[in-house]
């Protein structure tokens, strides 16, 4: 009576195992528990899921994962059972993720193998305090009173009305009363307080403590544990060199050299020298000053800084400080020297500037909007995406524009090594071909160019452009509007050039042409145009 009950729990187990066995798993990650905010995202899985190797290093819109909180991005097979992740932004600071296999990624399989829901968990670094920098400084609220400023350096922005409540300022064992100078989210927090040392030649320990439970700007994951980090008081008496720090933005290095008191800006860039020699320039910061220079990656560099800088309150450096910099290769980075919109003429040389940092391949892509669609598309402006800079570890929002196909098409993408690029000191120059952008065609407008990277979609970087030769001022009257066009190639007046006005409704109220002088006035503009606000003027030749 007990044998159908065994063999049935037996066929259970077996049934149990073959489905384990034609389930599809997440094998392993290049990735643990931890993520960086800025990384592409690679899964092995148990199974080889793509027949065709047609299909491998292709990117593809299909969601064949799913992440909470969501995540844009792109997927490409890099092969047969291994699947890449680049996301388009920065994942969210100190947030944790999960990561969830849906039945896309069987699609292209002629097993159709049943789906492991396990989700993955995974997460950004959780806040914490990195360093604090401490230093003399002068009271803003109150007239000549000098006070103590701690500059509270996060690996996370953080919001200054969310730390007052769980921040803690400690001098000697006992708690001070401070205000917060940041006014913004932000990864550096610059608190204050008055102190009154015993003696002006001492240091003192001072620490800093956080309640847990802070959110970061922009996370979803409280902190929890008490965040603390202790620092110095220094010397009220003496001028020194507490640090020095070594970086790169967009790709120009620099080396950040942090005082005990401000330091003045006369005649500091002649107390400043490297070895090797390098042509050097300075700017203040409000604890030290920033050198600036055309560093190497992956070089070593001896400092020297001479006696005689003075300080804000009189005080000289005493002696004199040398140290050795080191710089580590840039990380990647793709942004435009000329971050406004642009005008190139059509009869130069159409070369853009772009700062390309340790990026080996570009993809170049270029949107035509339509003139009819400006106005529209420049209202409707940019949208908001994430940038992280991986030189300084901080988080930034940002807006870029987009490629909507509802006000233009795309006229070129190509992909260029950067290596083949002409360059102009550390700046690469991209040479624009009118045929490639289908410059002559009957439909004229502005252009979006972007250029990112062929591997790490979240390098990027996008700029409007004007390509014209026609340079246009216009002043508007009380009653005219009067329009001066001229070259941009050598500013000769342009005559015989046709110009359209045009209202804020898009409609067309008004044409012209320039005369000898390169000159149209609109005479009488408010009535000949009544009911409508002009708003654009247009010009071509």
């Amino acid at each position: 009576m007990f044998k159908p009950l065994f063999i049935f729990a037996l066929l259970g187990v077996l049934f149990s195992s073959c489905s384990n066995f034609n389930s599809v798993k997440v094998k392993k990650t290049n990735f643990e528990d931890e993520v960086l905010r800025a990384q592409n995202l690679v899964f092995t899985f148990n199974k080889e899921l793509l027949p065709d190797t047609g299909l491998i290093n292709k990117w593809d819109t299909t969601q064949y994962i799913n992440f909470e909180p969501k995540i844009a991005g792109k997927f490409m097979w890099t092969g047969k059972s291994e699947l890449t992740f680049s996301p388009l932004g920065a994942l969210l600071p100190a947030s944790g993720y999960k990561a969830t296999l849906n039945k896309d990624l069987t699609k292209y399989s002629q097993i159709k193998y049943s789906i492991d829901d396990e989700p993955l968990l995974f997460h950004t670094p959780y806040l914490k305090i990195s360093t604090i920098n401490s230093f003399w400084s002068l009271s803003e609220e109150l007239a000549s009173q000098v006070e103590v400023r701690c500059q509270i350096n996060f690996n996370n922005p953080v919001s200054p009305s969310k730390l007052k409540p769980v921040l803690k300022v400690l001098v000697a064992g006992k708690e001070m009363p401070y205000r917060i100078i940041t006014q913004n989210d932000a990864d550096v927090i610059e608190v204050a307080f008055a102190y009154d040392t015993k003696s002006d030649d001492n240091e003192t320990k001072g620490e800093v403590i956080i309640a847990k439970g802070l959110i970061c700007a922009g996370g979803n994951t409280a902190s929890e544990d008490q965040l603390k980090s202790g620092f110095l008081i220094p010397s009220k008496d003496k001028l020194v060199i507490t640090a020095t720090e070594s970086g790169f933005d967009s790709g120009k290095g620099f080396i950040d050299v942090f005082t005990s008191q401000p330091v003045i800006a006369e005649g500091l860039n002649g107390f400043v020298s490297t070895d090797p020699v390098l042509n050097l320039e300075t700017e203040l910061l409000t604890n030290g000053f920033r050198i600036k220079g055309e560093f190497l990656g992956s070089q070593t560099y001896t400092l020297n800084i001479r006696k005689g800088v003075k300080s804000l309150f009189g005080r000289e450096l005493d002696e004199n400080f040398t140290t050795a910099v080191s710089f580590s290769d840039p990380l990647p980075n793709i942004s435009f020297t000329e971050q406004n919109a642009i005008y190139l003429s059509t009869k130069g040389e159409r070369n853009l500037g772009v700062n390309i940092v340790n990026v080996q391949k570009v993809k170049v892509s270029v949107f035509k909007i339509f003139e009819n669609n400006i106005q529209h598309y420049m209202r409707q402006g940019k949208d908001w995406e994430y940038n992280y800079d991986e030189t300084t570890d901080e988080y930034n929002d940002y807006s870029t524009w987009s490629f909507d196909e509802n006000y233009g098409k795309p006229v070129m993408i190509k992909e260029i090594q950067t290596r083949s690029l002409q360059k102009s000191g550390n700046i690469s120059l991209l040479n624009l071909d009118l045929n490639e952008l289908n410059f002559n065609d009957s439909y004229k407008g502005l252009y979006l160019v972007k250029v990112e990277s062929s591997d790490r979609k979240y390098i990027q970087d996008a700029q409007l452009l004007s390509l014209s030769d026609l340079g246009l001022i216009v002043k508007e009257g009380s009653s005219d509007v009067m329009v001066f066009v001229n070259s941009l190639r050598d500013a000769t007046p342009v005559k015989g050039a046709k110009l359209d006005f045009i209202s804020s409704s898009n409609q067309k109220v008004y044409s012209t042409v320039t005369d000898n002088n390169g000159v149209a006035i609109f005479k009488n503009a408010k009535q000949v145009a009544a009911g409508f606000r002009l708003s654009m003027v247009s010009v071509a030749c």
